[in-house]
């Protein structure tokens, strides 16, 4: 017997089955609820605008250190696959084009 699907499953299934404009509408929507709860709750901007630059530098920490790490702060190669629903050979081919195309430029 199967459990029973969480909540925030079949709310991300049901997202994901939507189509562009209607994903669009809800980020929309979205984004314009949180702005209002903010306004409601948040009574001293500047703890908002100091808690704003905290995420900001974080998120700036994490890329200097996927930078560090992996040289690099692109996506995994086995993200960009699964992403694009390409074979490896796919992209293969196309990282060699890019390759040759950006050393046809020096």
């Amino acid at each position: 017997m199967r459990p029973p699907k969480k909540s925030i499953h079949a709310v991300t299934t049901w997202v994901r089955r939507q189509p562009p404009k209607v994903k669009a509408f809800l980020a929309v929507v979205s984004g314009m609820a949180a702005l209002v709860f903010l306004r409601f709750i948040v009574h001293d901007h500047d703890n908002l605008f100091v808690a704003a630059e905290a995420v900001h530098s974080l998120g700036i920490s994490v890329l200097i250190y996927k930078l560090m790490k992996e040289k690099s702060c692109a996506v995994e190669k086995a993200e960009r696959v699964r992403r694009r629903g390409l074979g490896a050979a796919q992209v293969k081919r196309r990282e060699a084009v890019r390759i040759e195309l950006w050393l046809r430029t020096m």
